[in-house]
Protein backbone atom coordinates (compact mmCIF):
# COMPACT_ATOMS: atom_id res chain seq x y z
CA UNK A 1 0.00 0.00 0.00
CA UNK A 2 1.30 3.12 -0.68
CA UNK A 3 2.59 6.06 2.07
CA UNK A 4 1.22 9.00 2.89
CA UNK A 5 2.16 11.71 5.28
CA UNK A 6 0.12 14.39 7.35
CA UNK A 7 1.64 17.48 8.93
CA UNK A 8 -0.41 19.46 11.56
CA UNK A 9 0.78 22.80 13.73
CA UNK A 10 -0.87 24.39 16.81
CA UNK A 11 -1.39 25.30 19.23
CA UNK A 12 -4.08 27.30 17.30
CA UNK A 13 -6.64 27.58 19.55
CA UNK A 14 -5.08 28.19 22.05
CA UNK A 15 -3.21 31.08 20.85
CA UNK A 16 -6.11 32.84 19.23
CA UNK A 17 -7.78 33.01 22.47
CA UNK A 18 -5.31 35.06 24.09
CA UNK A 19 -6.26 37.93 21.22
CA UNK A 20 -8.11 41.01 22.58
CA UNK A 21 -7.58 43.19 19.82
CA UNK A 22 -7.91 42.89 16.20
CA UNK A 23 -4.23 43.22 15.38
CA UNK A 24 -3.69 40.48 17.97
CA UNK A 25 -6.17 38.28 16.39
CA UNK A 26 -4.79 38.70 13.00
CA UNK A 27 -0.99 38.44 14.30
CA UNK A 28 -2.49 34.88 16.35
CA UNK A 29 -3.42 33.43 12.94
CA UNK A 30 -1.03 34.57 10.47
CA UNK A 31 1.88 33.48 12.63
CA UNK A 32 0.68 30.10 11.83
CA UNK A 33 -0.86 30.21 8.54
CA UNK A 34 1.94 32.42 6.85
CA UNK A 35 5.19 32.49 9.51
CA UNK A 36 4.71 28.74 10.00
CA UNK A 37 2.58 26.60 7.25
CA UNK A 38 3.54 28.88 4.46
CA UNK A 39 7.92 28.74 5.35
CA UNK A 40 7.38 25.05 5.71
CA UNK A 41 6.16 24.53 2.31
CA UNK A 42 8.63 26.64 0.93
CA UNK A 43 11.14 24.53 2.48
CA UNK A 44 9.93 21.45 0.98
CA UNK A 45 9.84 23.29 -2.41
CA UNK A 46 13.32 24.32 -1.62
CA UNK A 47 14.40 20.46 -1.50
CA UNK A 48 13.12 19.55 -4.34
CA UNK A 49 10.13 17.89 -2.82
CA UNK A 50 7.05 20.42 -3.39
CA UNK A 51 5.65 18.06 -5.96
CA UNK A 52 4.35 15.75 -3.57
CA UNK A 53 2.45 18.08 -1.58
CA UNK A 54 -1.39 17.53 -2.22
CA UNK A 55 -2.68 20.00 0.28
CA UNK A 56 -2.29 22.60 0.48
CA UNK A 57 -1.18 24.22 -3.23
CA UNK A 58 -1.30 27.85 -2.91
CA UNK A 59 0.34 30.14 -5.62
CA UNK A 60 1.70 32.17 -2.83
CA UNK A 61 2.65 35.38 -5.82
CA UNK A 62 -0.70 36.20 -6.50
CA UNK A 63 -1.99 35.57 -2.46
CA UNK A 64 -3.34 38.48 -1.12
CA UNK A 65 0.24 39.20 1.25
CA UNK A 66 -2.14 40.80 4.45
CA UNK A 67 -4.00 37.33 4.57
CA UNK A 68 -3.28 34.10 6.07
CA UNK A 69 -4.10 31.13 3.30
CA UNK A 70 -2.29 28.43 4.27
CA UNK A 71 -4.07 25.87 6.61
CA UNK A 72 -2.98 24.18 10.09
CA UNK A 73 -2.80 20.90 8.40
CA UNK A 74 -0.33 19.42 4.84
CA UNK A 75 -0.69 16.28 3.23
CA UNK A 76 1.90 14.44 1.38
CA UNK A 77 1.77 12.24 -1.28
CA UNK A 78 5.00 9.20 0.14
CA UNK A 79 7.17 9.14 3.06
CA UNK A 80 8.57 13.16 3.78
CA UNK A 81 9.09 12.52 7.24
CA UNK A 82 12.58 13.45 7.39
CA UNK A 83 12.11 16.11 4.60
CA UNK A 84 9.28 17.43 6.72
CA UNK A 85 11.81 17.39 9.80
CA UNK A 86 14.33 19.44 8.52
CA UNK A 87 11.65 21.70 7.03
CA UNK A 88 10.64 22.19 10.94
CA UNK A 89 13.94 22.86 12.60
CA UNK A 90 14.39 25.39 10.27
CA UNK A 91 10.96 27.33 11.17
CA UNK A 92 11.50 26.86 14.48
CA UNK A 93 14.90 28.98 14.29
CA UNK A 94 13.22 31.58 12.21
CA UNK A 95 10.44 31.46 14.95
CA UNK A 96 13.45 31.88 17.77
CA UNK A 97 14.19 35.14 15.43
CA UNK A 98 10.70 36.58 15.56
CA UNK A 99 10.61 35.99 19.14
CA UNK A 100 13.84 37.52 20.33
CA UNK A 101 12.31 40.62 18.93
CA UNK A 102 10.02 40.66 22.42
CA UNK A 103 12.49 40.23 24.99
CA UNK A 104 11.81 36.41 26.22
CA UNK A 105 14.52 34.56 27.47
CA UNK A 106 15.58 31.01 27.03
CA UNK A 107 13.53 31.39 23.36
CA UNK A 108 14.27 27.83 21.97
CA UNK A 109 12.73 26.04 24.74
CA UNK A 110 9.76 27.97 24.89
CA UNK A 111 9.54 27.40 21.03
CA UNK A 112 9.64 23.66 21.90
CA UNK A 113 7.36 23.84 24.24
CA UNK A 114 4.91 25.65 23.33
CA UNK A 115 4.76 24.85 19.40
CA UNK A 116 3.37 21.22 18.49
CA UNK A 117 4.52 19.85 15.08
CA UNK A 118 2.82 16.49 14.54
CA UNK A 119 4.30 14.54 11.73
CA UNK A 120 2.10 10.84 10.92
CA UNK A 121 2.59 8.18 7.80
CA UNK A 122 0.29 6.03 7.13
CA UNK A 123 -0.12 3.48 4.90
CA UNK A 124 -3.85 3.91 3.56
CA UNK A 125 -5.57 1.27 0.46
CA UNK A 126 -6.73 3.56 -1.73
CA UNK A 127 -6.99 7.65 -2.51
CA UNK A 128 -10.18 7.68 -1.67
CA UNK A 129 -10.04 7.00 1.24
CA UNK A 130 -7.29 9.43 1.76
CA UNK A 131 -8.61 12.27 3.59
CA UNK A 132 -10.73 10.46 5.75
CA UNK A 133 -8.12 8.13 7.14
CA UNK A 134 -5.40 10.53 7.43
CA UNK A 135 -7.72 13.32 9.15
CA UNK A 136 -8.72 10.74 11.65
CA UNK A 137 -4.79 9.31 12.76
CA UNK A 138 -3.72 13.23 12.64
CA UNK A 139 -6.94 13.87 15.26
CA UNK A 140 -6.04 11.42 17.46
CA UNK A 141 -2.61 12.68 17.35
CA UNK A 142 -3.86 15.71 17.95
CA UNK A 143 -6.22 14.66 20.99
CA UNK A 144 -2.77 13.14 22.63
CA UNK A 145 -1.05 16.20 22.38
CA UNK A 146 0.59 16.84 25.98
CA UNK A 147 0.47 20.95 26.55
CA UNK A 148 3.62 21.45 28.25
CA UNK A 149 4.11 24.27 30.95
CA UNK A 150 5.22 27.59 29.47
CA UNK A 151 5.54 30.64 30.48
CA UNK A 152 2.68 32.38 28.29
CA UNK A 153 4.61 36.10 28.33
CA UNK A 154 6.42 35.57 25.22
CA UNK A 155 3.01 34.66 23.12
CA UNK A 156 1.43 37.22 24.83
CA UNK A 157 3.92 40.19 24.56
CA UNK A 158 4.33 39.11 20.67
CA UNK A 159 0.81 39.63 19.79
CA UNK A 160 0.82 43.08 21.95
CA UNK A 161 3.67 44.42 19.93
CA UNK A 162 2.52 42.89 16.32
CA UNK A 163 3.46 46.63 15.31
CA UNK A 164 7.04 45.73 15.79
CA UNK A 165 7.09 42.34 14.17
CA UNK A 166 8.87 41.92 10.89
CA UNK A 167 5.86 39.64 9.72
CA UNK A 168 3.82 42.66 10.42
CA UNK A 169 5.86 44.96 8.18
CA UNK A 170 6.44 43.02 5.48
CA UNK A 171 2.54 43.05 5.07
CA UNK A 172 1.50 46.74 5.65
CA UNK A 173 4.76 48.06 5.73
CA UNK A 174 6.07 50.66 8.26
CA UNK A 175 3.82 52.75 10.88
CA UNK A 176 0.63 51.01 9.21
CA UNK A 177 -2.15 50.67 11.70
CA UNK A 178 -4.50 47.57 12.14
CA UNK A 179 -8.07 48.99 12.12
CA UNK A 180 -9.65 48.73 15.64
CA UNK A 181 -13.60 47.15 15.67
CA UNK A 182 -14.99 50.87 15.42
CA UNK A 183 -13.06 51.57 12.10
CA UNK A 184 -14.23 48.17 10.38
CA UNK A 185 -17.83 48.81 11.84
CA UNK A 186 -18.02 52.46 10.69
CA UNK A 187 -15.86 52.88 7.64
CA UNK A 188 -18.46 52.49 4.69
CA UNK A 189 -21.30 54.26 6.55
CA UNK A 190 -21.21 56.76 3.75
CA UNK A 191 -20.66 56.82 0.20
CA UNK A 192 -16.61 56.33 -0.60
CA UNK A 193 -16.06 55.32 2.96
CA UNK A 194 -14.44 57.11 5.78
CA UNK A 195 -10.30 57.40 5.29
CA UNK A 196 -7.77 56.49 7.66
CA UNK A 197 -7.21 60.75 7.64
CA UNK A 198 -10.69 61.10 8.96
CA UNK A 199 -10.49 58.49 11.41
CA UNK A 200 -7.67 60.21 13.10
CA UNK A 201 -9.62 63.60 12.90
CA UNK A 202 -12.45 62.26 14.16
CA UNK A 203 -10.45 60.71 17.49
CA UNK A 204 -8.76 64.28 17.80
CA UNK A 205 -12.44 65.85 18.11
CA UNK A 206 -13.61 63.00 20.47
CA UNK A 207 -10.74 63.30 23.20
CA UNK A 208 -11.32 67.24 22.86
CA UNK A 209 -14.62 67.11 23.13
CA UNK A 210 -14.07 64.14 26.18
CA UNK A 211 -11.23 66.62 27.35
CA UNK A 212 -9.51 63.83 29.50
CA UNK A 213 -5.84 61.73 28.22
CA UNK A 214 -7.14 59.12 26.52
CA UNK A 215 -4.50 55.89 25.90
CA UNK A 216 -5.92 52.50 25.69
CA UNK A 217 -7.72 51.35 22.78
CA UNK A 218 -10.83 51.24 24.34
CA UNK A 219 -11.06 54.94 24.92
CA UNK A 220 -9.21 55.70 21.28
CA UNK A 221 -12.62 53.51 20.17
CA UNK A 222 -14.64 55.63 22.17
CA UNK A 223 -13.25 58.67 21.15
CA UNK A 224 -14.25 57.63 17.38
CA UNK A 225 -17.73 57.23 18.92
CA UNK A 226 -18.00 60.70 19.87
CA UNK A 227 -16.13 62.23 17.17
CA UNK A 228 -18.57 60.93 14.58
CA UNK A 229 -21.82 62.17 16.73
CA UNK A 230 -20.67 65.46 16.34
CA UNK A 231 -19.69 65.26 13.01
CA UNK A 232 -21.83 67.86 10.81
CA UNK A 233 -22.18 65.37 8.15
CA UNK A 234 -21.11 61.71 9.32
CA UNK A 235 -24.04 62.04 12.30
CA UNK A 236 -26.60 62.29 10.43
CA UNK A 237 -25.90 58.67 9.11
CA UNK A 238 -25.02 57.41 12.27
CA UNK A 239 -26.96 54.23 13.38
CA UNK A 240 -27.21 51.82 15.97
CA UNK A 241 -25.37 48.93 13.80
CA UNK A 242 -22.36 51.08 13.17
CA UNK A 243 -21.39 50.18 16.74
CA UNK A 244 -21.38 47.13 16.22
CA UNK A 245 -19.21 44.48 14.36
CA UNK A 246 -20.39 40.87 12.63
CA UNK A 247 -17.20 38.35 13.19
CA UNK A 248 -17.75 35.76 10.67
CA UNK A 249 -16.37 32.45 10.54
CA UNK A 250 -17.38 29.89 7.69
CA UNK A 251 -16.14 26.62 6.10
CA UNK A 252 -17.53 24.65 2.66
CA UNK A 253 -19.70 21.55 3.46
CA UNK A 254 -18.76 18.79 1.45
CA UNK A 255 -16.00 19.83 0.15
CA UNK A 256 -13.76 16.98 1.73
CA UNK A 257 -16.09 15.01 -0.14
CA UNK A 258 -15.56 16.25 -3.03
CA UNK A 259 -11.87 15.97 -2.62
CA UNK A 260 -11.72 12.66 -2.37
CA UNK A 261 -13.75 11.63 -5.27
CA UNK A 262 -11.50 13.45 -7.05
CA UNK A 263 -8.53 12.03 -5.24
CA UNK A 264 -10.39 8.63 -6.38
CA UNK A 265 -10.11 9.69 -9.91
CA UNK A 266 -6.48 9.65 -10.22
CA UNK A 267 -6.73 12.55 -12.23
CA UNK A 268 -3.84 14.68 -11.35
CA UNK A 269 -5.41 17.77 -13.69
CA UNK A 270 -8.75 17.48 -11.37
CA UNK A 271 -6.91 17.79 -8.32
CA UNK A 272 -4.76 20.68 -9.91
CA UNK A 273 -7.86 22.66 -10.49
CA UNK A 274 -9.76 21.85 -7.58
CA UNK A 275 -7.10 23.62 -5.83
CA UNK A 276 -6.89 26.52 -8.35
CA UNK A 277 -10.79 26.94 -8.03
CA UNK A 278 -11.12 27.39 -3.87
CA UNK A 279 -7.76 29.54 -4.23
CA UNK A 280 -9.39 31.76 -6.50
CA UNK A 281 -12.59 31.47 -4.69
CA UNK A 282 -10.37 32.53 -1.62
CA UNK A 283 -8.78 35.39 -3.59
CA UNK A 284 -12.01 37.04 -4.88
CA UNK A 285 -13.84 36.51 -1.64
CA UNK A 286 -11.68 38.65 -0.04
CA UNK A 287 -11.74 41.57 -2.35
CA UNK A 288 -15.23 41.42 -2.22
CA UNK A 289 -15.18 41.13 1.72
CA UNK A 290 -12.84 44.47 1.86
CA UNK A 291 -14.69 46.31 -0.91
CA UNK A 292 -17.55 45.61 1.32
CA UNK A 293 -15.34 46.94 4.61
CA UNK A 294 -14.47 44.08 6.16
CA UNK A 295 -11.22 43.10 7.48
CA UNK A 296 -10.11 39.17 6.34
CA UNK A 297 -8.06 37.57 9.32
CA UNK A 298 -7.76 34.04 7.11
CA UNK A 299 -8.64 32.89 4.15
CA UNK A 300 -8.06 28.98 3.45
CA UNK A 301 -9.93 28.36 0.75
CA UNK A 302 -13.37 27.83 2.05
CA UNK A 303 -12.36 28.27 5.09
CA UNK A 304 -12.57 31.83 6.32
CA UNK A 305 -12.51 34.42 9.59
CA UNK A 306 -13.45 38.21 8.95
CA UNK A 307 -14.37 40.95 10.82
CA UNK A 308 -17.09 43.23 9.27
CA UNK A 309 -19.63 45.94 9.25
CA UNK A 310 -22.93 45.19 10.27
CA UNK A 311 -24.61 47.61 7.99
CA UNK A 312 -22.87 49.87 5.20
CA UNK A 313 -23.75 52.53 2.96
CA UNK A 314 -25.62 50.19 0.42
CA UNK A 315 -25.03 47.00 2.38
CA UNK A 316 -25.77 44.42 5.19
CA UNK A 317 -23.26 41.37 6.55
CA UNK A 318 -26.30 39.10 5.32
CA UNK A 319 -25.80 40.74 1.41
CA UNK A 320 -21.98 40.21 1.53
CA UNK A 321 -22.51 36.67 2.56
CA UNK A 322 -24.86 36.24 -0.11
CA UNK A 323 -21.92 38.41 -2.55
CA UNK A 324 -19.40 35.13 -1.20
CA UNK A 325 -22.26 32.23 -2.01
CA UNK A 326 -21.90 33.23 -5.49
CA UNK A 327 -18.46 33.76 -5.98
CA UNK A 328 -18.11 29.50 -4.63
CA UNK A 329 -20.73 28.93 -7.27
CA UNK A 330 -18.97 30.68 -10.13
CA UNK A 331 -15.31 29.70 -8.78
CA UNK A 332 -15.62 26.06 -7.59
CA UNK A 333 -19.14 25.18 -8.55
CA UNK A 334 -18.89 26.21 -12.31
CA UNK A 335 -14.96 25.90 -12.79
CA UNK A 336 -14.77 24.76 -16.15
CA UNK A 337 -12.87 21.60 -15.30
CA UNK A 338 -14.64 20.53 -12.55
CA UNK A 339 -18.60 21.23 -13.17
CA UNK A 340 -19.21 18.22 -15.07
CA UNK A 341 -17.54 16.06 -12.27
CA UNK A 342 -19.35 17.65 -9.73
CA UNK A 343 -22.90 17.90 -11.24
CA UNK A 344 -22.81 13.47 -10.96
CA UNK A 345 -22.09 13.64 -7.36
CA UNK A 346 -24.48 12.67 -4.86
CA UNK A 347 -23.65 15.78 -2.40
CA UNK A 348 -23.10 18.66 -3.78
CA UNK A 349 -20.61 21.31 -2.04
CA UNK A 350 -22.30 24.41 -0.66
CA UNK A 351 -20.80 27.02 2.62
CA UNK A 352 -21.75 27.55 6.02
CA UNK A 353 -21.38 30.47 7.93
CA UNK A 354 -21.39 31.67 11.69
CA UNK A 355 -21.67 35.09 12.75
CA UNK A 356 -21.14 36.72 15.64
CA UNK A 357 -22.93 40.26 16.20
CA UNK A 358 -21.80 42.13 18.80
CA UNK A 359 -21.23 45.69 20.51
CA UNK A 360 -18.04 47.11 20.22
CA UNK A 361 -16.95 46.86 23.70
CA UNK A 362 -17.93 43.05 23.73
CA UNK A 363 -14.50 40.96 24.01
CA UNK A 364 -13.17 39.65 20.64
CA UNK A 365 -12.40 36.79 21.76
CA UNK A 366 -15.73 35.39 23.16
CA UNK A 367 -17.27 36.89 19.77
CA UNK A 368 -14.96 34.82 17.90
CA UNK A 369 -15.87 31.33 19.91
CA UNK A 370 -19.57 32.21 19.47
CA UNK A 371 -19.23 33.04 15.47
CA UNK A 372 -17.51 29.00 15.70
CA UNK A 373 -20.34 27.63 17.64
CA UNK A 374 -23.12 29.24 15.44
CA UNK A 375 -21.12 27.86 12.23
CA UNK A 376 -21.02 24.26 14.06
CA UNK A 377 -24.93 24.87 14.37
CA UNK A 378 -25.27 25.80 11.01
CA UNK A 379 -23.51 22.52 9.72
CA UNK A 380 -25.68 20.58 12.52
CA UNK A 381 -28.98 21.88 11.31
CA UNK A 382 -28.79 20.21 7.63
CA UNK A 383 -25.57 22.79 6.05
CA UNK A 384 -26.24 25.45 3.81
CA UNK A 385 -26.95 27.29 6.38
CA UNK A 386 -26.38 30.69 8.60
CA UNK A 387 -26.18 30.29 12.07
CA UNK A 388 -25.86 33.92 14.07
CA UNK A 389 -26.22 35.55 17.29
CA UNK A 390 -27.10 38.91 17.69
CA UNK A 391 -26.49 40.24 21.25
CA UNK A 392 -27.19 43.93 21.69
CA UNK A 393 -25.38 46.46 23.91
CA UNK A 394 -28.78 46.05 26.64
CA UNK A 395 -27.72 42.14 27.20
CA UNK A 396 -30.51 41.25 25.21
CA UNK A 397 -29.60 38.57 22.33
CA UNK A 398 -31.32 36.24 20.01
CA UNK A 399 -30.22 33.36 17.83
CA UNK A 400 -31.43 31.77 14.92
CA UNK A 401 -30.26 29.53 11.60
CA UNK A 402 -30.93 30.25 8.20
CA UNK A 403 -31.59 27.88 5.97
CA UNK A 404 -30.11 29.23 2.25
CA UNK A 405 -31.60 28.12 -0.92
CA UNK A 406 -29.85 25.25 -2.55
CA UNK A 407 -26.81 26.26 -5.40
CA UNK A 408 -28.65 24.96 -7.91
CA UNK A 409 -31.46 27.21 -7.35
CA UNK A 410 -29.97 30.32 -7.74
CA UNK A 411 -30.56 30.63 -11.27
CA UNK A 412 -34.35 29.87 -10.73
CA UNK A 413 -34.44 32.71 -8.71
CA UNK A 414 -33.45 35.35 -11.51
CA UNK A 415 -35.86 37.35 -13.90
CA UNK A 416 -38.26 35.96 -15.90
CA UNK A 417 -38.40 32.69 -13.91
CA UNK A 418 -41.97 32.00 -12.38
CA UNK A 419 -40.48 32.18 -8.54
CA UNK A 420 -40.08 35.83 -9.70
CA UNK A 421 -43.47 36.26 -11.00
CA UNK A 422 -44.62 34.71 -7.86
CA UNK A 423 -42.47 36.16 -5.12
CA UNK A 424 -44.68 34.16 -2.12
CA UNK A 425 -43.76 30.65 -3.28
CA UNK A 426 -40.01 32.19 -3.39
CA UNK A 427 -37.59 30.18 -0.49
CA UNK A 428 -37.36 32.49 2.96
CA UNK A 429 -33.61 33.20 2.49
CA UNK A 430 -34.14 35.10 -0.86
CA UNK A 431 -37.45 37.07 0.96
CA UNK A 432 -35.03 37.75 4.24
CA UNK A 433 -32.74 39.30 1.77
CA UNK A 434 -35.12 41.41 -0.09
CA UNK A 435 -37.09 42.70 3.06
CA UNK A 436 -33.30 43.83 4.36
CA UNK A 437 -32.76 45.62 1.11
CA UNK A 438 -35.73 47.88 2.12
CA UNK A 439 -33.94 49.14 4.50
CA UNK A 440 -32.05 51.48 2.27
CA UNK A 441 -34.94 52.80 0.27
CA UNK A 442 -35.86 54.99 3.00
CA UNK A 443 -37.31 55.92 6.45
CA UNK A 444 -39.18 52.37 7.50
CA UNK A 445 -38.54 52.27 11.37
CA UNK A 446 -42.04 53.33 12.27
CA UNK A 447 -43.35 50.36 10.15
CA UNK A 448 -41.67 47.50 11.61
CA UNK A 449 -41.97 48.56 14.93
CA UNK A 450 -45.82 48.07 14.30
CA UNK A 451 -45.30 44.81 12.81
CA UNK A 452 -43.41 43.51 15.14
CA UNK A 453 -45.63 44.54 18.27
CA UNK A 454 -48.34 43.13 16.27
CA UNK A 455 -46.95 39.83 15.19
CA UNK A 456 -46.32 39.33 18.90
CA UNK A 457 -49.63 40.14 20.09
CA UNK A 458 -51.62 38.12 17.15
CA UNK A 459 -49.82 35.08 17.37
CA UNK A 460 -53.32 32.96 17.74
CA UNK A 461 -54.60 34.38 15.04
CA UNK A 462 -51.43 34.12 12.50
CA UNK A 463 -51.10 30.51 13.66
CA UNK A 464 -54.64 29.61 12.59
CA UNK A 465 -53.99 31.27 9.08
CA UNK A 466 -51.07 29.71 8.51
CA UNK A 467 -52.28 26.13 9.49
CA UNK A 468 -54.58 25.96 6.93
CA UNK A 469 -54.11 23.03 4.56
CA UNK A 470 -55.21 25.45 1.58
CA UNK A 471 -53.11 27.35 0.54
CA UNK A 472 -55.19 30.25 -1.62
CA UNK A 473 -57.45 29.96 1.49
CA UNK A 474 -54.37 30.51 3.51
CA UNK A 475 -53.10 33.60 1.14
CA UNK A 476 -56.68 35.27 1.06
CA UNK A 477 -57.06 35.01 5.00
CA UNK A 478 -53.49 36.37 5.42
CA UNK A 479 -54.26 39.38 3.13
CA UNK A 480 -57.38 40.03 5.18
CA UNK A 481 -55.41 39.74 8.29
CA UNK A 482 -53.33 42.79 7.19
CA UNK A 483 -56.29 44.69 5.75
CA UNK A 484 -58.34 44.86 9.08
CA UNK A 485 -54.86 45.65 11.43
CA UNK A 486 -52.97 47.64 9.38
CA UNK A 487 -55.61 50.11 8.11
CA UNK A 488 -53.76 53.61 9.63
CA UNK A 489 -52.21 56.36 6.85
CA UNK A 490 -49.00 55.18 7.24
CA UNK A 491 -50.03 51.54 6.11
CA UNK A 492 -51.40 52.87 3.24
CA UNK A 493 -47.74 54.42 1.19
CA UNK A 494 -46.92 52.23 -1.64
CA UNK A 495 -43.99 51.69 0.35
CA UNK A 496 -45.57 50.08 3.28
CA UNK A 497 -48.03 48.02 1.18
CA UNK A 498 -44.59 46.38 -0.55
CA UNK A 499 -43.08 45.51 2.94
CA UNK A 500 -46.80 43.97 4.03
CA UNK A 501 -46.36 42.31 0.85
CA UNK A 502 -43.35 41.44 1.71
CA UNK A 503 -43.82 39.82 5.46
CA UNK A 504 -46.90 38.00 4.02
CA UNK A 505 -44.26 36.04 1.73
CA UNK A 506 -42.29 35.60 4.26
CA UNK A 507 -44.28 33.71 7.03
CA UNK A 508 -46.09 31.92 4.01
CA UNK A 509 -41.82 30.85 3.07
CA UNK A 510 -41.62 30.26 6.96
CA UNK A 511 -44.00 28.40 7.44
CA UNK A 512 -43.07 26.24 4.34
CA UNK A 513 -39.59 25.42 5.71
CA UNK A 514 -40.50 25.13 9.53
CA UNK A 515 -39.91 21.51 10.57
CA UNK A 516 -42.57 19.82 13.13
CA UNK A 517 -39.66 18.36 14.59
CA UNK A 518 -39.54 21.62 16.61
CA UNK A 519 -43.04 21.30 17.53
CA UNK A 520 -46.08 23.75 15.90
CA UNK A 521 -44.67 24.39 12.64
CA UNK A 522 -46.80 27.54 12.48
CA UNK A 523 -45.40 29.12 15.95
CA UNK A 524 -42.00 27.95 14.80
CA UNK A 525 -42.81 30.30 11.64
CA UNK A 526 -44.27 33.31 13.16
CA UNK A 527 -40.97 33.26 15.66
CA UNK A 528 -38.61 33.54 12.86
CA UNK A 529 -40.54 36.14 11.08
CA UNK A 530 -40.44 38.06 14.07
CA UNK A 531 -36.52 37.37 15.03
CA UNK A 532 -36.27 38.63 10.98
CA UNK A 533 -38.31 41.72 11.81
CA UNK A 534 -36.62 42.45 14.95
CA UNK A 535 -32.77 42.53 13.12
CA UNK A 536 -34.23 44.35 10.13
CA UNK A 537 -35.64 47.37 12.56
CA UNK A 538 -32.40 47.42 14.67
CA UNK A 539 -30.51 48.09 10.86
CA UNK A 540 -32.76 51.05 10.83
CA UNK A 541 -32.26 52.36 14.58
CA UNK A 542 -31.02 56.01 14.93
CA UNK A 543 -27.93 56.72 17.17
CA UNK A 544 -29.85 57.26 20.62
CA UNK A 545 -32.67 54.98 19.98
CA UNK A 546 -33.60 52.66 22.70
CA UNK A 547 -30.70 49.57 22.76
Amino acid sequence: MPHYTALTIGPIYKTISKARKTRELWAASYLFSRVIMQRVVEELKEEGVGAAIILPQIDASTAPPKVGLYPDRLYMEGDYRHALERAIKSVKQELIDEFNQTGCEQLQDFVERYFYFNVVVADIGGRDQLMDTLFKYVAQTELHQQALPVDNYCIENLLLRVYKTDFFRQCFGEGHRYPSLIEIATRKMVAGGISREKFEELERMGRAIKRGALSDDDEQEDAIIIGISHDSQLKEHFKQPHKYIAVVQSDGDSVGYLLGKILASDDSDLVSAFSQALGEFARAAVEAIERYGGEVVYAGGDDLLFFAPVLTYGGDIFHILDRMDAIFREKVLEHPQLKGFIDQLDKKPSMSYGVAITYYKFPLNEARDRAYEMLLRAKEAGKNRIGYHWQKHSGHHFTDVIKKRPFSQDKKNGEGSEEKRDECVSDYYSLFLKLLGRVHEGNVDRLFSSFIYNLNQHKTILSSILSDSNEDEKRKKLGYYFENFYDESIHKTDEAKDVMQDIKCLLLAAYRQASSHHGDKAEAAIEDVYNALRFVKFLTQKVGDDD
